[in-house]
């Protein structure tokens, strides 16, 4: 088998939200980036000719876009005013991004190699990487502090810490996601639960009881939303703008992003829902998209990523997914893995390549780092499978090749390899 290229390989998710900013929606297409609402800074005027986006985030006064060779392109504040920070302003040279978190003021980026790169936020300590931290596998940015993910399930934080933001909880460990808010954290364990700390004001760090199988996680101002595995979603903490009332009926939700006093929700079906108001007081909208394949929400501005590719064809996780199914790893790390499998399943039918690949990169760590005990060999296998579809992915990206014939086959899941 030929050798990886990892650092080729780009995808990523933004796990944050922040503050502030106010107007009317009105969406800005350019390329494959959609945005709309506040724009008193230019946060929604989406550049002309960006194009190969794979990942968007969004913080209080600015945008983030992650295109598909490594580089990151920012926009929003970028004259000197009482809302700049630096914070639209990439770091010269910067390369080989794999995932971006935009914080209220300051940014992160992860790169390949598992460092992380900070700017804005005028060079306070929440957006500087403390010399400690060691490789990481995800970042978030709040307000005013930082939190990454580390490839052994644990949480390391840094920045203001004046409610508790930044105090770990001890013992945290088997964590998948995180998401910082403005003066709380969260973080999604491998079992399905969800840790809160810092600021509970509002109840913000007060997990409902009985919340349970959630797959992902986002924070706002002062509020959280989950999505459950059955594509539900919950919503706690402030609701002074209706932001904590899910609407009726929501189903089939994929992924959730939380704004100052608003959220959107990500079908399956690549449709976006969207409640709570906007920075006016009224009620927050969203112009009619399909095919979203990613979405970010700032202070009172969102975005969403469109597909503009067909999927790649003859790939199938099936096998190496019926495989780890059927094995005997302890139960949080089989659903830990078996997660990381059917999400790069749904990013493949979405026609996201990338992010699949960076779910199947995340599996390779997870089964690198934490599946124990389980015998060498079986490991070996699965790491191997993962790293040929892979190559599959990419190479059926690169040659231009169409959509799956069926994807109700591809995500079939066989008892065993036959």
């Amino acid at each position: 088998m030929k050798n990886i290229r990892f650092s080729r390989l780009f995808a990523a998710v933004a796990l944050c939200t922040s503050l502030a900013a106010m107007q009317a929606p009105a969406a800005t297409l350019a390329g494959e980036v959609v945005g709309w609402g506040a724009n008193n800074d230019g946060q929604t005027n989406v550049p002309v000719d960006l194009s190969g986006v794979v990942a968007i985030s969004a913080g209080a006064f600015h945008s983030l876009a992650l295109k598909s060779d490594g580089t990151v392109v920012a926009w929003g504040v970028n004259t000197p005013n009482q809302d700049d920070a630096g914070q639209a302003r990439v770091p010269e040279g910067l390369s080989n991004v794999v995932a971006i978190a935009a914080g209220q003021f300051h940014n992160l980026a992860l790169k390949s190699d598992g460092t992380v790169a900070a700017w804005g936020g005028n060079g306070s300590d929440y957006a500087q990487v403390p010399p400690w931290l060691g490789p990481v596998v995800a970042v978030a940015g709040g307000w005013n502090h930082s939190l990454a993910l580390r490839p052994d399930g644990t949480v390391v934080a840094w920045g203001r810490n004046e409610a508790g933001q930044t105090n770990v909880p001890p013992g945290l460990s088997h964590v998948v996601a995180i998401a910082a808010g403005q003066l709380h954290s969260l973080a999604l364990r491998s079992d399905g639960t969800i840790v809160g700390w810092g600021n509970n004001d509002f109840g913000q760090t007060n997990v409902p009881a009985g919340l349970g199988n959630v797959i992902a996680i986002t924070a706002g101002l002062y509020h959280n939303v989950a999505v459950s595995a059955d594509g539900k979603v919950v919503a706690w903490g402030y609701n002074e703008a209706g932001q904590t009332e899910v609407p009726a009926g929501l189903s089939g939700v994929v992924a959730v992003r939380a704004g100052a006093f608003h959220n959107l929700a990500l079908k399956s079906d690549g449709t976006i829902t969207v409640w709570g108001t906007d920075g006016n007081g009224q009620p927050a909208e969203a112009p009619a998209l399909s095919n979203v394949v990613a979405i970010a929400a700032g202070a009172y501005h969102s975005l969403a990523l469109i597909a503009t590719a067909a999927p790649p064809s003859g790939v199938d996780l099936s096998q190496l997914l019926a495989l780890v199914q059927h094995s005997n790893p302890p139960r949080n790390q089989k659903r830990e893995l078996v997660l990381y499998l059917h999400n790069a399943l749904a990013d493949l039918d979405r026609g996201h390549p990338r992010a699949a690949v960076n779910q199947l990169l995340a599996f390779i760590r997870k089964v690198n780092h934490q599946v124990t005990p389980i015998d060498p060999a079986m490991a070996n296998l699965w790491v191997e499978d993962a790293r040929a579809i892979i190559e599959a992915v990419v190479a059926d990206h690169q040659s231009g090749r169409s959509h799956y014939d069926d994807s109700d086959e591809l995500l079939r899941h066989p008892a065993d390899r036959g």
